[in-house]
C-alpha cells in the first residue's frame, strides 16, 4: 500500500504489462544451453536464510524485482564490482516450467545474452557456495586473476502472475 501511494498507478500499471510480455515471452524462447543463467554482484551480504536451512529444510529467497541474468558466464562476472567487496555469483538452473525470456534479440547490447526472470522468483540455494578463480577484466581492459564466491541455485518462478487478458477476463 505505501508503495502504490509513493510510486503512483503510472508504475503499477507498466509494471503489469512488462510482465504480462515477459510471461508469454517466455514460453516460446528456448532453454538455454546447458539450462544455466548466471548473475553475478559485489558489495551484498548474503542473507542467512540463504546460507542456511530453516525448520522445514528451505533455504533461499524471493526476488520482488525482475532478475536479469546471463547465459555467458564471464559477461556475468564481468558485471561484479570487486572493489566493493563480496564477490559472488549465482549459477542458476533453469527448467521447462521455471524459465525465463531471451532478451537478446531487442537488446541494445545483444552480447550480454540477457535472460529476464519474472518479479517474485524464488532462488533457491541447493548446495553449499564454493570459491572459484575466475578471469576479470577492469575499465582499462587489463586481466587479473580474482576469487568469487559461487552459489548453486534453483529457480523457481511465480506461476501466479498474470497476462494483461487474464486481467481483463477477472474485470468481466
Amino acid at each position: 500500500e505505501a508503495a502504490r501511494k509513493r510510486m503512483g498507478s503510472e508504475y503499477v500499471t507498466s509494471i503489469l504489462v512488462l510482465v504480462s510480455a515477459l510471461l508469454k515471452l517466455r514460453t516460446v524462447c528456448p532453454l538455454p544451453p546447458g539450462r544455466k543463467v548466471f548473475r553475478g554482484f559485489a558489495g551484498l551480504e548474503t542473507p542467512q536464510c540463504f546460507k542456511f536451512q530453516d525448520d522445514r529444510g528451505n533455504q533461499g529467497g524471493v526476488e520482488f524485482g525482475f532478475l536479469s541474468t546471463s547465459t555467458c558466464e564471464q559477461q556475468a562476472i564481468g558485471y561484479i564490482a570487486f572493489d566493493k567487496g563480496m564477490p559472488q555469483l549465482y549459477e542458476m538452473d533453469l527448467g521447462q516450467i521455471d524459465r525465463g525470456a531471451d532478451l537478446s534479440w531487442i537488446s541494445y547490447f545483444p552480447g550480454e545474452a540477457e535472460v529476464l526472470l519474472p518479479p517474485l522468483s524464488s532462488l533457491e540455494a541447493t548446495g553449499a557456495a564454493r570459491f572459484k578463480n575466475v578471469l576479470w577484466r577492469d575499465a582499462a581492459g587489463e586481466t587479473s586473476l580474482r576469487k568469487v564466491m559461487v552459489w548453486p541455485v534453483r529457480v523457481n518462478v511465480n506461476l501466479q502472475g498474470k497476462t494483461v487478458e487474464q486481467h481483463q477476463g477477472n474485470r468481466k
